[in-house]
């Protein structure tokens, strides 16, 4: 502790004498869960954020970002967690434009998708990860990102950095990988354009990967009070199109969409319905052949309360079926509660329950609520969190 006390006030010595900024954050949890194959009893993980920024002669600002995080990993001592860096990401940028290296995101995750449109490229809309593949050999260093802005338009390109390994991210199957993205507005009109191409298609260990060759176009706008985004293109060489559609209406606000993946999958379809005034605020949709698979349909909802004491309460359903089960069977059904209380400063005390009743769900410890955005471990947690 006295070493890292040291540093920092070296690092930040350092920082005064050539006008630099170092900050340092951090976030640590402590909880209990009851689910025998996830934590079995007590888990606790921590995180250290470091970010660095410089401003240049030349106008241009280099900055740098580092987590570090510490994971209760079946160790015998607190002090021997399992310890691993993410969100590396060094950037070079002026008023006008960036260049970063790292877990920087793609030029996909720039493009205004509808629904489910972004299907099979799903995985190149993430951040390309500094991280080994499934084989266990180095696959990927990160990645580069561009941007550029100018008035209404932007352009983004990516690209992934890998050292030749045989994995599906960034191994050589995914070498000369690349994503254009490009967007502008036209008198309230918003229009852009998405080409990824040479990117191995899923998780795939082996070279001979699939490759995926896109180009999708997005236009949106407002007509009559509804927002509309349509995309067209193709995938593959598959043709693909979708819509999405939404509109507020005082306290409500109604929302649809409609994807047509091509090939051979089904049409996905969603019709969904959000309340919030005051404390109060609802959800509820249904989506009919989900991930384009035929009578694969799934239904949620959910109601969360601001008790306006810091305590927000959370209450939801999420059932579904798919091909292989039938339509209306409950397949991957599960029914979860939250008890969320603020303590103030970033820190916060946390009770939920949540119970799935399909084996991919029974034991996760990563169940996406409907409302509230929180990700749940299968069982009965409580859980204290704190911000630094």
């Amino acid at each position: 502790m006295k070493k890292i006390l040291l540093a920092s006030v070296a690092l930040t010595a350092f920082a005064g004498a050539a006008a630099a900024e170092v900050s340092f954050g951090g976030d640590a949890k402590l909880g209990y869960n009851d689910n025998k194959v996830l934590e079995n009893g007590f888990y606790w993980e921590a995180g250290l954020t470091a970010k660095l920024s410089q401003d240049l002669d030349n106008g241009l600002t280099v900055a740098a970002t580092l987590d570090i995080d510490l994971v209760d990993a079946a160790d015998t001592a607190l002090s021997q967690a399992s310890t691993s860096s993410s969100d590396w990401v060094l950037t070079i940028s002026n008023a006008d434009g960036s260049l970063a290296f790292g877990d920087v995101a793609t030029a996909a995750s720039t493009f205004a998708f509808t629904g489910d449109m972004d299907g099979s490229i799903n995985d190149h809309t993430e951040d390309y990860d500094m991280d080994t593949t499934n084989t266990g050999t180095q696959a990927a260093e990160g990645g580069l990102l561009a941007k550029y802005t100018y008035g209404d338009f932007s352009i983004a390109a990516s690209t992934i950095v890998g050292t030749g390994g045989t994995g599906a991210v960034g191994g050589s199957g995914m070498d000369g990988a690349t994503q254009v993205a490009a967007a502008g507005s036209f008198g309230g009109i918003n229009v852009g354009i998405l080409s990824v191409s040479k990117e191995a298609a899923g998780a795939l260990a082996t070279n001979s990967a699939a490759v995926v060759d896109a180009t999708l176009v997005s236009i949106g706008g407002s007509l009559a009070g509804v927002d509309v985004v349509v995309n067209a293109g193709e995938v593959n060489n598959v043709d693909r199109s979708g819509i999405s559609l939404s509109y507020a209406m005082g306290d409500y606000t109604l929302g649809a969409y409609a994807a047509d993946l091509g090939g051979t999958t089904e049409t996905i379809s969603q019709v969904s319905v959000a309340y919030a005034s005051g404390p109060l605020s609802a959800k509820a949709y249904y989506t009919d052949n989900r991930g384009g698979v035929k009578n694969a349909d799934e239904w949620s909802v959910a109601v969360g309360y601001d008790m306006g004491n810091g305590l927000v309460l959370n209450a939801g359903i999420i059932d579904g079926s798919d091909a292989v089960a039938g339509r209306g069977t409950d397949d991957d059904q599960y029914n979860y509660f939250v008890a969320d209380y603020s303590l103030g400063g970033g820190a916060s005390f946390l009770v939920s329950y949540a119970d799935a009743n399909n084996d991919a769900a029974l034991n996760s410890s990563d169940i996406d609520t409907t409302l509230g955005g929180y990700e749940l471990k299968a069982g009965t947690t409580v859980q204290l969190k704190f911000a630094f």
